[in-house]
């Protein structure tokens, strides 16, 4: 598959709320788009959704933020950023964002 097919597919399976399976090698991604999903996976009260401890290099990239650290760590950088998670905000940006994204990543 073309890299700008896949790009379309990618980016109109994202702004129209569609998931869908994608294979990382052997590996298959599960990828949600749905809100409501979005919502119970981030929100995670029951640690039904464990997040993945990041390896080495991403930890050296990203450093100890709000992507990479989880408790009391995690909610203080989270309500450092709160403002950038406002629902109105996500909701205008997330489709231009992502096809912002796919362009400068070159998928």
């Amino acid at each position: 598959m073309s890299a700008e097919l896949y790009n379309l597919i990618l980016t109109t399976n994202f702004c129209t709320g569609m998931n869908f399976l994608q294979w990382y090698g052997p590996q298959p991604q599960l990828i949600i788009t749905e809100p409501e999903l979005i919502k119970e996976i981030l929100n995670n009260k029951d640690r039904a959704y464990p997040k993945a401890k990041a390896p080495n290099y991403v930890k050296q990239l990203l450093g100890d933020g709000l992507v990479t650290s989880e408790g009391e760590k995690w909610l203080k950088m989270r309500k450092l950023a709160n403002h950038a998670f406002h629902g109105g905000s996500l909701k205008v940006n997330s489709c231009f964002g992502f096809e912002l994204f796919v362009k400068l990543a070159d998928i």
